[in-house]
């Protein structure tokens, strides 16, 4: 039977599928509660969740259930077995249980008590990890990389909203142009599909043969009609997703520097955007340069591996290094091959950029290109 681990300011809790309490390892204070729970968001294992991980399997409760991929990969390793939930409707309910099972298990005496713990508690989180995130400039690479997953969000969210309100109007030109950002434009510049005239798109760069066929189908379209108040305000809605993409590109460029300036022997390896997203996955280019290239290959794809661990389904080959053309263009039979190399070039890379600075980025690509070819001719 599952059990699920929770962590509180007071202690770190299992509770059954039930919601009874199982097993808890108490905290002595709230400096220890908040080291403890960084820690664990960080992935590592304090002695309180190993005692509690032991307590519960020696009941016979297996899997141990944990929200973080990064905890649940440490468990894994010390033989338990363990799954990851993130957001079921169960997690929640548990959740919501979490204060009536501390207060009638007499570890707080009451809510009030609870709620000046967790304040407590979170207080010191938060100065720490603000101080911390002052140091180093892969803290701010890594924010960057995550604005720039928010953006990205952004992007999709206000295009697919323009896509579907203009195509009321003229629904055949979302089968017709499939790059948002070429859509949108459209809509802004053009606008009523009365508008669309060959030359002016042809002025907008597109292609004569598409133009064409945009006019044509504009000129029988089945869509409804807009009046001028409605197509504005659609415009207005397409230029500011254009602003995103403004932002995304001017965050890219950011992130390319940056990464560069932290990681140059990575960066010049496998590019910034590919050793920004590692940096930013593995939390630091510190913890990076720590990991083994096995850890490496797949980072990035926790949730399939631990799908492959809890079905018995083959394990994800690769993860964030997939978006590398030497992997996602290689023949699939040689992509496994291919990536446990450049994660190991990548280890090597992440430790000289870490630990001793010394550059030596155009040696290690050069031993990766004549690595990748050999691969591919010989298999």
């Amino acid at each position: 039977m599952r059990t699920y681990v929770f962590t509180t300011p007071v202690a770190i809790v299992a509770l059954d599928e039930e919601g009874k309490l199982v097993s808890k390892t108490l905290f002595r204070d709230a400096e220890e509660a908040a080291d403890r729970i960084r820690r664990m968001r960080a992935g590592e294992i304090p002695r309180e969740l190993l005692d509690l991980a032991e307590s519960v399997s020696s009941m016979g409760y297996s899997p141990i259930v944990v929200e973080s991929p990064g905890l649940a990969r440490s468990l894994s390793a010390k033989g338990f077995e363990v799954e990851v939930d993130s957001g079921s409707d169960r997690l929640r309910i548990l959740r919501s249980k979490l204060p009536e099972v501390l207060v009638s298990e007499g570890l707080v005496a009451g809510l009030e008590e609870l709620r000046e713990a967790s304040r407590e508690v979170s207080s010191i989180i938060v100065r720490t990890s603000i101080r911390e995130s002052l140091e180093g400039r892969e803290r701010h690479l890594i924010h960057a990389v995550q604005t720039l997953q928010d953006v990205d969000r952004m992007i999709n969210t206000v295009s697919l909203r323009v896509r579907e309100w203009y195509g009321t109007h003229f629904p055949e030109l979302g089968k017709i142009v499939q790059k948002h950002e070429t859509y949108l434009r459209l809509v802004k510049e053009v606008g009523h599909r009365s508008a669309y005239t060959e030359e002016r798109l042809i002025e907008m760069g597109i292609p004569k043969k598409k133009a064409r066929k945009i006019v044509k189908m504009a000129s029988k379209s089945v869509g409804a009609e807009m009046t001028g108040e409605d197509i504005e305000m659609v415009r207005k809605l397409a230029d500011e997703a254009l602003n995103l993409y403004a932002l995304r590109r001017s965050v890219e460029r950011y992130i390319s520097t940056l990464a560069k300036e932290v990681a140059p022997n990575t960066s010049t390896l496998i590019g910034p955007m590919v050793t920004s997203k590692l940096i930013a996955a593995a939390g630091g280019l510190g913890k990076l340069a720590k990991l083994p290239a096995s850890t490496i290959q797949v980072l990035g794809a926790e949730k399939a591996l631990f799908r492959a661990l809890r079905t018995g389904a083959k394990p994800p080959k690769h993860g964030i290094i997939f978006q590398l053309p030497m992997i996602h263009k290689a023949p699939r039979k040689l992509r496994g091959r291919i990536a446990r190399t450049v994660a190991g070039k990548i280890a090597i890379a992440a430790r000289m950029d870490y630990f001793s600075g010394r550059f030596m980025g155009e040696e290690l690509s050069r031993d990766l290109r004549r690595r990748v070819e050999e691969i591919r001719r010989y298999g």
